[in-house]
């Protein structure tokens, strides 16, 4: 027994040395500040639930030096609940999480001395990483654990309300993720706030992501090398904390670039001047129209370095496809069917959590959808439909919640240097504008560097197009023609040249008589002549109708013309001149 009991103390002991020293303290220093091995047997007589094996990290009252109750224990094995919640930290029945300070420094003075800055963050840990290299922390059992029971993060808990706060630096530095965590932003809004009441100058740092799971904490930064500098540096960028009231809180620094420093970079095309690289492409069209066959051919036809359509040659790339409304079979035989090397194509199916749990994914984790970009080496990232992914409590008609989300995947596009194309379904409002029927937020189509639109004629379903509905930063790109041939596992896009078909088309009620080519032309040269007469030519080559469609349009409006016809670029059009009887007497 005694064997047995030595060399349980013996494995906890070297899981607690590299547990520690992965967060930038060790383990000696962790016991020096009241730290200690705890068993399953200890954990489960001193009233922790559920018990077992693991590293309790001891408070003390900064006053009297006595243990506190509210002391948690890091368990060696996470432990998980019957609703599927990871524990990793447990406490005493009955108790509530402590602020926890490293008891190695002299916090009866420190929280007097209005010079010392305090960093405020989450977890035992952060404190013993941030003492071990003379950082003064407080670290919070969770992002709410600092407010009063009961105030609606309306008032501190009385360990922070006795700290003198006026005139002192505070940093708040929770997790990496806190940016994209609707709740861990409010509450440090409302923790940042109370405290720059009692008079802290109080700043938020943005922690890098440096691991995995997306999560990562200041020990993880602390004990990466260079990583007090780091934080440091972090610090001084941070900007002071401004609630936007009336008296004006704290003045933001601006951040400028002159135009003379800002660098010109010309745009990359993963698709030929139609799928731009490091921006958001938007496709958005009615359910079976054929959104997803665009997507999976440009993913099909790149994977063998062909570009759609064209065929022209391009470097072969890999897709990452997430989706939850296509099966991955499905995904599978139509990239299949249309060529495509099933080696470069990845279907995002969520991620893996502690213990092989699977996890649902979402826009706001950006470091994940990241990771699967870089392990499958892709260029391309299609999301279909954008919906499935902006999460259970984001209002995707909202802009002040679809619109953090979407920068974030902006980001994602700029730094990486890949393709998004983010998929979307028409509204039901046949009133919206072409450019706005896509559904949600028309700031989503505002975030969309371009979009096309995916539809077939109103008057026949089998003419099928993909149409520019959105310049934005490249030039509109023509029509084209498709339609989805063969059945089953055989069924594949095929594109039939160029189509007339518009937006509007695509757009209108099924069933409604869809304009002659004739009343189009005369449409776009009514408009086009507005600020005056234009050459022919120009015309021509703007509106892409052929020089018999535009001549009859133009005999249709009696439009003026002038020059002579036997002169390349002479002859001009324009609006005919309104002319009223002089009236007698």
């Amino acid at each position: 027994m005694k064997n047995a009991a030595k060399s349980q103390k013996t494995t906890l002991r070297a899981w607690a040395d590299e547990y520690c020293r992965a967060r930038g303290f060790t383990l000696e220093q962790a016991e020096r500040a009241n730290a200690k091995l705890f068993t399953e047997a200890q954990a489960r007589a001193a009233g922790y639930a559920p018990a077992g094996d693991g590293l309790l990290f001891q408070n003390v009252d900064v006053s009297t030096g006595a243990l506190r109750a509210g002391s948690r224990l890091r368990l060696r094995e996470p432990q998980r609940t019957k609703d599927g919640r990871v524990i990793k930290f447990v406490q005493r029945r009955g108790t509530v999480a402590d602020i926890y300070r490293a008891c190695s420094l002299d916090w009866l003075k420190l929280q007097r001395d209005t010079r010392a800055p305090i960093i405020v963050s989450e977890g035992e840990p952060r404190a013993l990483a941030g003492a071990a290299h003379n950082l003064t922390i407080l670290a919070l059992g969770g992002v709410d654990s600092g407010f009063a029971p009961g105030t609606q993060r309306g008032a501190l808990v009385p360990e922070l309300r006795d700290i003198k706060w006026k005139r002192r630096d505070v940093f708040i530095a929770f997790d990496a993720d806190a940016a994209a965590n609707a709740a861990v932003r409010a509450a440090e809004d409302a923790l940042a706030e109370l405290l720059t009441t009692a008079g802290a100058r109080v700043r938020l740092v943005r922690l890098p992501n440096i691991t995995a799971d997306g999560k990562s904490g200041l020990d993880d930064l602390l004990a990466g090398d260079g990583g007090r500098a780091t934080f440091l540096r972090l610090c001084d960028a941070a900007p002071v904390w401004n609630a936007g009231r009336a008296d004006g809180g704290a003045t933001l620094v601006p951040t400028m670039l002159r135009g003379d420093q800002i660098e010109d970079r010309p745009i990359d095309y993963l698709w030929d001047h139609r799928v731009p690289l490091g921006m958001l492409t938007g496709l958005c069209g009615n359910p079976s129209d054929g959104k997803t066959w665009i997507a999976l051919n440009v993913a099909a036809e790149g994977s063998r370095g062909r570009e759609p359509y064209s065929q022209r040659r391009c470097a072969a790339f890999s897709t990452v496809y997430w989706s939850v409304e296509s099966l991955p079979e499905t995904l599978r035989r139509r990239f299949r069917a249309m060529g495509g090397d099933l080696r470069r194509l990845f279907v995002l199916a969520g991620a893996t959590g502690e213990e092989g749990r699977h996890v649902g994914l979402t826009l706001s984790d950006v470091p994940v959808i990241e990771s699967a970009m870089k392990t499958a080496r892709a260029r391309l990232l299609v999301i279909d439909p954008l919906q499935s992914f902006l999460g259970a409590k984001v209002d995707m008609h909202r802009a002040n919640e679809t619109r953090p989300l979407l920068d974030g995947l902006s980001s994602l596009a700029r730094r990486l240097n890949i393709a998004v194309i983010v998929v979307r379904h028409l509204s039901k409002n046949p009133g919206a504008r072409t450019v706005t029927r896509a559904l949600g937020s028309v700031d989503i189509t505002g975030a969309m560097r371009t979009e096309y639109m995916v539809g077939t004629a109103p008057d026949d379903a089998r003419n099928r197009a993909l149409v520019h509905t959105k310049p934005g930063e490249i030039p509109r790109a023509e029509s084209l023609r498709f339609d989805i041939e063969g059945k089953d596992a055989a069924a594949r896009l095929v594109w039939h040249g160029v189509s007339q078909l518009t937006a509007a088309d695509i757009a209108a009620p099924e069933g409604a008589r869809r304009k002659t080519k004739v009343e189009q032309a005369a449409e776009f040269l009514w408009d086009a002549l507005e600020g005056g007469q234009r050459a022919t030519a120009d015309l021509q080559k703007e509106s892409g109708f052929d020089q018999k469609t535009l001549q009859r349009a133009a005999l249709q409006l009696r439009l003026e013309q002038t020059g002579r016809k036997d002169v390349p670029g002479a002859r001009m059009w324009a609006r005919p001149e309104l002319k009223f009887a002089r009236q007698k007497g």
